[in-house]
């Protein structure tokens, strides 16, 4: 992590609420960033070797906490595999059964999760949600490379709480108590690890690999 990266996370006020009410979301998304980068590292290998299915038994694992992490595998996920579809509908074959492995358990009070916010959803209409998807779909296929997946789940999220909020204050009304600002919580470190020096040349005005 970068020195501006750091900054940039310590000086944010949305950090110092959640370490206040500490619903759990900002170190979910930790852990939801943290896989990311752990799995861009495993997963350039073309075996099918043990580290292939831990990474997915990991974001199985994530997602079963809360669902809104498979917008953010979602984006990489299509980035990652869009040129071998086979090994990625092995890995999402793979994190799907770990997630109803999980699901199931949990259901079942064999094992307890202990971050569900399934309501941070509830009041965004299905129409709503279904254009969501296709539009993760759309920017985890047109992603150039890791940092801009990174962002783009920021900017997904991002834009999820803004319809949620929307919503939510139209059916309920602006009330302190009821307004979540969770989301914008979850955005955050992915907006933050997206932040890439890049070199440009001042003659040309392009950006330099």
């Amino acid at each position: 992590m970068s020195l501006i990266q750091l900054t940039v996370i310590i000086f944010s006020p949305v950090l110092y609420s959640e370490l206040i009410s500490f619903s759990g979301l900002f170190a979910l998304s930790v852990l939801t960033a943290l896989s990311i980068f752990i799995s861009d590292r495993f997963l350039q290998s073309i075996k099918f070797n043990w580290k292939f299915f831990l990474v997915a038994f990991l974001f199985g694992v994530t997602l079963s906490t809360h669902l809104i992490t498979g917008c953010v595998y979602l984006v990489y996920l299509l980035y990652a595999f869009r040129n071998n579809f086979s090994r990625g509908f092995i890995f999402i074959l793979f994190m799907l059964v770990i997630y109803a492995a999980v699901t199931f358990l949990a259901n079942e009070g064999y094992i307890a999760v202990q971050v569900s916010h399934a309501h941070l959803l509830g009041l965004i209409p299905v129409w709503v949600k279904i254009l969501l998807l296709i539009l993760t779909f759309y920017i985890g296929w047109i992603a150039a490379d890791f940092q801009e997946g990174l962002f783009s789940s920021g900017v997904i999220l991002f834009l999820t709480f803004i319809v949620s909020l929307v919503f939510k204050i139209s059916q309920i009304g602006w009330s302190r108590n009821e307004i979540d600002f969770s989301l914008a919580i979850i955005a955050i470190p992915f907006l933050v690890l997206s932040i890439k020096e890049y070199k440009v040349d001042r003659f040309l005005g392009k950006v330099l690999n």
